[in-house]
C-alpha cells in the first residue's frame, strides 16, 4: 500500500486540512523515492548482468565493454 494513501487516509480522520497537504506531499515524495531507488537499482543489477555475459564471451572488442560495465 503506497505511503500517500496511507497519509490520506490519517489525515481525514484528524479532519486537519493543513496536516493533511503536508503529509500527503510528503508520502508521495517518499513514494517516489523508493520507486526511483529501486529502478535505479534494477537498471544496476542489468547492467552487472551484462558485464558479466560479455566477459564471459571476452572475445577481442568484445572486452571493452566488460571494462566499461563492471569497471574491472
Amino acid at each position: 500500500m503506497p505511503l500517500s494513501t496511507i497519509a490520506e487516509a490519517q489525515a481525514r480522520a484528524t479532519n486537519s486540512i493543513k496536516h493533511a497537504r503536508r503529509a500527503t506531499f510528503l508520502a508521495r515524495f517518499a513514494d517516489t523515492l523508493i520507486i526511483t531507488c529501486i529502478v535505479l537499482l534494477m537498471i544496476l543489477l542489468f547492467a552487472s548482468f551484462i558485464g558479466c555475459i560479455v566477459s564471459i564471451m571476452d572475445q577481442g572488442h568484445y572486452k571493452w565493454m566488460g571494462i566499461l560495465l563492471i569497471g574491472h
